[in-house]
């Protein structure tokens, strides 16, 4: 077996997250790692209004894809370096720009510049010095190994900080001297320590100049401290002037270390006074909380914010006396993402990384409470006033305390680009979104008058700290989100829906493989969330009508001299010989024999000039401006026909038939002119195609010409002309001079930078001599610059330029416009623009040879020398129309539209591009315009389907939820629950998920009750709970997710199972049953919920199986009659010996795993209840659990895969083989996460993802003696994913039509319906599954001479590119065992760094396809077959 793993959608849980000053010496940037991935965000800010005003985003400037995890970030200025360096560390390694690899690193940090400290193999501190200018380091960068001091050999080193000192490197390490457990902590429960090491630069430098490894006596031991709490886990550094030393974080305490445990604060009464602990004196907090699992930033020298892991935010408020600290106050500020990191940006701007979240870009300030001698008169609480207040408050619903989260919700999270729209902070509007203004109600303020009153009532009950501790504020911080970055993980099921019930304009109403989407449960608590995701772009339909003609092309025309924020009033359709014009109104008519347009002919062109005073109409060889639909005021003829036209307000750039161009101008006069002849380099060949361009106020930097003095002292051009030749080579013009500023005489080479080569005379001359009159395949058939960003009003307009390039193979290459500064500028040049090649994984050059181009060129033609292949027999297929359609505003979005059989947007998500799909209708798209009007459709767009004449108005949903300029259109609904499982029932395509909320617990009279009075957090326990998400015609835009019944399992039981029924574990299946006794042909849907509860150590675990059925509800009075509703019916309950963690349908039967055994059960439905048929002893808790027809592969926690036979004749369960790899290599255990099977025809496979993150193919051959007569599964492939795989899906493969291309242009088939046919094959079936870390990917079975040939390409990559960070993707793609006698089968192809041979160069290309004896032709084809057909959703 062979097979490809691909990822499909990135992870998007952050993992770490630092500041730094990365990309220039002014600029603030973010750096986040997710996995492997690492971006690098850029802040903008914007000053509106008053001073106080800001509006701030994240810019996505670049995105590495490393091949290791990262650990943590660590940003470090070299020395003679005005920008930081990055140092990332990695499981096994850390790279800095250098050559610098050790091996399993856990922690880095880095002290004044000097060197990096890192801890390595549990117990060896490293130090790497840097090299300093005007400093004993300058001649000295070796690095030393040194012992640990003062450590026994069982000693773990967890964290380290750094504490300051002037002269000497101080590291503060925590260790882990001895070993408890919750059995033992009566008897050993003080098992961690501090050591602060100090080294002086002296030495450290002796040491590594003879490279020797330091000694102990070489080191200085500062201060000791043994026996603190075993739950500390976490080290923060404090400043001299606030007591010095560190901060200890444990979950039940706090404690401060200088020299000694100098104070403590116990959290709760789990954190007792223990004579024999260093800190042995504990106050008690104002707060009863666990603080496990938490982040913690200083906001100032003696304030840090906490957050916890349910998303409150305390404000940890230090009093200190000299070198001491003296009192710890928390205030509890907002309720928020849990975060896993966070980090200070400026200006009171700070980042909160999230796994379980939406990671938010925050902004503080502070409001003063207190003042130094607090006036007694001022507003307070008294103690009993305010403990009775907290407790009705905690008593009432969460909503008191979450207003942060509130507003996140409230607003779907989409932040996108936007930032705060309030004024300033501190009002009623700090924490609203910018994307779509959604205010907070009354309870906003109430909550931050309770924050004051009772950071006032702390502040005034701790009043008797000494009178000469230094002077301290009390203040309160108020929080208003700015940005938020998207977060689908962890994903803890997936499953497949869908969506084609919902649109009442679908072909069908039956399932349809273009209609599916991904259903996703990620989150925890009140951020769980379910994200629908699609692929496809799928706009909200208005109106859909089927017209009598076929339309070529379209335009919509404002009112004239209405103003750019007009209505579009007009709609021009080009037909195949004629013209006819639409008016909107109530609807849309005709008025085409009431205009002064050309309609006997057809229309190339169309569009408004001088904003909106006159509009421009373009035929065959002519032009025509007109001031009025019935008024025409001027014409212009050319001599050649009109081949493509270009459009940048006055100016028209017209692409000719016979390879020449023109400029066209339009006076505020009326006038068609043209300025001059443009000064052409037609040396460099024919013209093949040409765009216009205009320099805006936010890209004037880009496109400046000269030096600042020279930019200062003359007028900056405002228009560009980028031309393109069909001896490759691209130009850049300036408008209306055409003066050269820009020259790459190898364009479609196609290098990951371009810039301005600007050759000599003789150098341009020896090109135009070879190449002038030589024709280059694939050449340029379309080019288009123009700048792609958001458009909505009062947001930040992230206007970039990008250049897209449509080759005649119809591959699709992009180009992002940025700026290079140089020293040596060419007054006359656009020195300083570079273009960058943006890799994206579609559209992919095809199966196309120079002899099958669509489009091919007869250099010698007069007439025309573009020519379309003799099979296009209709006489329109001749005139070329414009693919790329640009628009401004389009539901806020600005971008381009790509006309043609593969439809797409281009849209942009924080300046970077996003290329959406909209394929769902599987038929061509021919004519495209965008279209405005408040009245029936604002801010939409219109569009004609080639197969049916559909005309269609659509609009994108304006639902905060629906993001689409994400890396994937996306849905994400907040449920504020934690969700688990999910199922989709295919009869009613309901969502049913299972659910758990956390509450208090209602303790048994048996069990044993606190001690009266202690401070000790309530007890929670989770209930659980089956949601049902149904869809409706009513509400498309909502699909499986528009009304919502909450049903309990139990509701019709007594109050005693309620008490479990809270805290059971669900695991939700949509399953097939008999229905009728004896009649096996006739199965219904039902749903199968698994369940398992806990009561306490001395009862065993219990479960049980429900088993229900979904009936239409009763319709209320008024509801819509369209709407159809369901309910959950609850047909049978049965009680288990065990928990359940897998349920499975097995050919009408029920497979369920308890624990480490299986049973077999059956529906009576004349008893309506489950009867057993069989069972099996699994031997260990089963994990995971799938089936096909009758075949049963099952994962558990230490043996892991397991294959068997279900006989329904005898009822009979068998196994057929194991995995028996564990036990003869000497019994590596390792935990099954999740199981699958791959299918290829006669192939199948076994497919597990383990804990160690691995995926293992396995095979079934009885016949190989290798299995030992059949028991024993082969393994056939294995491949590190670096991600936790918890779901997988299995998807039938589409099939292409072999007497169709998957890639034709929509010209070339006008004489036939322009659809591709795509369909589904069930024998051929790939894997989709999806990661922890927010990562959805797939893997699939591949013929053997496709492996050999992705196998060699993937070995010449190994050795002959620069990898990023200079790791090795062939170490990380490894298989990880803990086993060093494991053989590798290294049969799965990395699709992450194959799919990088797409954006080569084109002469790499072909080196390496001609060093493994192939072409790159052929491998392109490889890569856009996987693509197309694993394309869904």
């Amino acid at each position: 077996m062979h097979a490809v793993y691909k990822q499909l959608h990135p992870p998007t849980a952050v993992n770490c997250c630092v500041q730094s000053t990365f990309t220039s010496p002014t600029d603030i940037n973010l750096i986040i790692s997710k996995a492997n991935v690492v971006e690098l965000y850029t802040l903008k800010q914007r000053r509106e209004g008053t001073d106080d005003d800001f509006k701030s985003h994240l810019v996505l400037t670049r995105v590495f894809e490393l091949y290791g995890n990262v650990m943590s970030l660590c940003p470090v200025r070299l020395a003679g370096n005005q920008v930081d360096a990055l140092m990332i560390s990695f499981e096994e390694e850390a790279k800095v720009l250098s050559n610098i690899s050790n091996k399993n690193i856990f922690s880095i940090n880095f002290f004044y510049v000097r060197c990096a400290a890192l801890i390595i193999y549990d117990n060896k501190l490293v130090l790497l010095p840097f090299k300093q200018e005007k400093s004993v380091l300058e001649s000295n960068e070796e690095s030393f190994l040194m012992d640990e001091v003062d450590q026994p050999t069982n000693i773990h080193s967890d964290k380290k900080a750094e504490l300051p000192i002037n002269r000497q490197v101080i590291i503060d390490l925590k260790k882990l001297g001895l070993h408890t457990w919750c059995g033992r902590l009566a008897q050993k429960r003080n098992t961690c320590g501090v050591t602060a090491i100090s080294f002086e630069m002296s030495k450290i430098l002796q040491a590594s100049a003879s490279g020797a490894t330091l000694q102990p006596s070489q080191t200085q031991t500062t201060w000791n401290i043994n026996k603190l709490p075993h739950e500390c886990y976490m080290l923060l550094a404090l400043k001299e002037k606030v007591g010095g030393g560190a901060l200890i974080l444990g979950t039940n305490s706090i404690i401060h270390v200088n020299t000694k445990a100098t104070y403590g604060l116990s959290l709760n009464d789990f954190a007792v006074d223990d004579p024999e602990s260093a800190c042995q004196a504990l106050d008690k907090s104002n707060y009863i909380l666990f603080l496990d699992t938490a982040a913690a930033l200083f906001l100032s020298k003696n304030r840090i914010l906490i957050s916890m892991h349910n998303g409150d935010m305390y404000v940890m408020h230090i009093f200190n006396q000299a070198n001491s600290v003296r009192q710890i106050l928390l205030v509890k500020t907002k309720t928020s993402v849990p975060a896993s990191c966070m980090c200070n940006l400026t200006n009171n701007y700070l980042f909160m990384g999230s796994r379980l979240g939406d990671s938010l870009l925050v902004y503080y300030n502070e409001k003063r409470l207190q003042s130094e001698e607090p006036d007694t008169k001022r507003r307070r609480i008294t103690s009993d006033a305010y403990q009775s207040k907290k407790q009705s408050s905690s008593s009432a619903s969460v909503d008191q305390d979450d207003d942060f989260l509130f507003a996140l919700e409230s607003n779907g999270g989409a932040a996108g680009a936007a930032g705060a729209a309030g004024a300033g902070v501190g009002n009623q509007n700090d924490l609203m979104l910018e994307d779509n203004n959604v205010e907070f109600d009354e309870r906003f303020d109430k909550s931050n008058e309770d924050e004051e009153d009772a950071a006032a009532n702390i502040y005034s009950n701790h009043r008797h700290l000494d009178s000469s501790s230094a002077p301290y504020k009390m203040v309160t911080y108020e929080f208003a989100v700015r940005d938020t970055i998207k977060n689908i993980g962890p994903i803890s099921s997936m499953i497949v829906g869908d969506s084609s019930a919902l649109d009442a304009f679908s072909n069908s109403k039956k399932s349809s493989n273009s209609n599916l989407e991904i259903i996703a449960c990620s989150g925890q608590g009140l951020n769980g969330h379910i994200s629908i995701l699609q692929r496809n772009l799928r706009p909200e339909i208005n109106s859909s009508t089927s017209l009598p003609f076929q339309v070529e092309q379209m335009w919509t025309l404002k009112k004239f001299n209405a103003g750019a924020d007009g209505d579009d009033t007009y709609l021009v359709l080009a037909l195949n010989n004629a013209t006819k014009i639409l008016q909107s109104g109530s609807g849309l008519n005709e008025i085409t024999d009431k205009t002064q347009f050309e309609s006997n002919r057809t229309t190339l062109f169309a569009c408004n000039m001088i904003g909106t005073k006159y509009a421009l109409q373009i035929i065959r060889n002519k032009a025509i401006l007109l001031s009025d639909v019935d008024q025409k005021v001027s014409q212009l003829r050319f001599n050649s026909d009109v081949r493509l036209c270009s459009v940048c307000d006055p100016y028209v750039v017209i692409t000719f038939s016979d390879g020449t161009c023109t400029l066209v101008c339009a006076s505020e006069q009326g006038e068609l002119t043209q300025p001059s002849t443009p000064r052409i380099n037609y040396e460099h060949g024919k013209v093949t195609a040409a765009s216009l361009y205009k320099n805006t106020a936010i890209n004037k930097s880009l496109f400046s010409i000269g030096n600042q003095q020279q930019q200062q002292q003359q007028q900056q051009h405002a228009t560009f002309c980028v031309v393109t030749f069909t001896s490759g080579a691209m130009e850049i013009y300036t408008v209306p001079d055409f003066d050269q500023v820009f020259t790459c005489l190898q364009f479609t080479q196609f290098y990951s930078t371009i810039h301005d080569e600007h050759p000599s005379q003789e150098e341009a001359l020896d090109f135009a001599q070879n190449h002038g009159t030589v024709v280059k395949y694939p050449f340029v058939s379309e080019i288009l610059l123009k700048s792609i960003g958001q458009s909505r009003a009062g947001a930040f307009n992230n206007e970039d330029p990008h250049l897209l390039v449509l080759m005649s193979d119809q591959s699709i290459h992009v180009y992002r416009a940025f700026s290079y500064q140089q020293s040596d500028h060419d007054d006359h040049r656009l020195s300083s623009l570079r273009f960058a090649r943006v890799q994206h994984d579609d559209y992919l050059p095809g199966v196309l040879s120079k002899q099958q181009h669509l489009e091919t060129i007869q250099f010698d033609s007069k007439d025309s020398i573009f020519h379309q292949p003799k099979s296009s027999s209709s006489s329109s297929s001749s005139r070329r129309r414009n693919q790329f359609i640009h628009f401004e505003n389009i539901g806020h979005l600005g971008g381009v539209f790509l006309l043609g059989n593969k439809p797409a947007w281009f849209l942009t998500e924080r300046s970077h591009l996003r290329i959406q799909p909209m394929s769902q209708d599987g038929q061509a798209i021919r004519a495209f315009a965008p279209y405005h009007n408040n009245r029936s459709c604002a801010f939409g767009f219109v569009y004609y389907l080639a197969r049916n004449n559909s005309f269609r108005v659509c609009q994108f949903n304006d639902d905060p939820l629906v993001k689409y300029n994400s890396y994937w259109p996306i849905r994400k609904i907040p449920i504020r629950c934690t969700p688990y499982a999910a199922a989709y029932h295919q009869d009613t395509r309901c969502c049913i998920v299972a659910t758990s909320v956390s509450t208090r617990a209602t303790l048994h009279e048996d069990y044993d009750a606190l001690p009266p009075g202690g401070r000790y957090p309530p007890p929670q326990q989770l209930k659980h709970t089956i949601k049902l998400y149904s869809g409706t015609t009513a509400n498309r835009c909502a699909p499986l997710c528009l009304s919502r019944e909450d049903v309990d399992s139990d509701d019709d039981d007594d109050d005693d199972q309620d008490s479990y029924q809270a805290r059971e574990r669900q695991r939700a299946r949509d399953k097939k049953y008999n229905k009728r006794e004896g009649d096996p042909k006739e199965l219904i849907n039902l749903l199968a919920v698994g369940t398992g509860y806990q009561e306490t150590e001395d009862e065993s675990c219990r479960g049980r199986i429900i088993v229900f059925d979904l009936e239409p509800q009763e319709l209320q009075s008024g509801a819509n009659s369209d709407e159809t509703l369901y309910r959950l019916n609850p047909l049978c309950i049965k009680e288990l010996k065990g928990p359940v963690s897998s349920v499975v349908a097995l050919e009408g039967y029920l497979i369920v795993s308890v624990g480490p055994k299986l049973y077999v059960y059956f529906f009576d439905w004349k008893n309506k209840q489950l009867a057993p048929a069989s069972f099996y002893d699994a031997q260990f808790f089963v994990t995971s659990m799938n089936t096909i027809k009758n075949y049963i592969v099952y994962g558990d926690m230490f043996k892991g895969l397991h294959f068997m036979r279900w006989r329904e004749k005898g009822h009979r369960l068998t196994l057929l083989a194991k995995d028996y790899r564990h036990l003869s290599a000497g019994g590596s255990l390792t935990e099954t996460y999740s199981t699958e099977y791959l299918v290829d025809d006669q192939v199948l496979g076994l497919l597990c993802a383990d804990a160690d993150k691995n995926l293992q193919l396995f095979g079934y051959a009885p016949k190989s003696a290798e299995s030992i007569g059949g028991k024993r599964l082969l393994p056939m492939a294995d491949f590190h994913i670096a991600s936790h795989v918890n779901s997988m899906i299995r998807m039938k493969m589409r099939m292409l039509d072999e007497h169709q291309n998957a890639v034709v242009n929509v010209t070339s088939t006008r004489g036939r319906q322009d659809k591709l046919t795509l369909t589904t094959d069930a024998n051929k079936q790939f894997l989709l599954f999806a990661t922890l870390d927010g990562g959805i990917g797939y893997i699939c079975l591949i013929d053997e001479p496709t492996h050999r040939r992705m196998s060699m390409l993937q070995t010449k990559m190994y050795t002959q590119l620069q990898h990023a960070a200079g790791l090795h993707p062939k170490s990380y793609r490894l298989y990880r065992s803990k086993n060093d006698h494991h053989v590798h089968k290294k049969n799965v192809i990395d699709g992450q760094l194959l799919w990088r041979f797409a954006h080569f160069s084109v002469r790499t290309q072909m080196d390496l396809a001609k060093q493994i004896g192939t072409t790159s032709e052929q491998l392109l084809q490889n890569m856009q077959e996987l693509n197309q057909l694993t394309f869904f959703f």
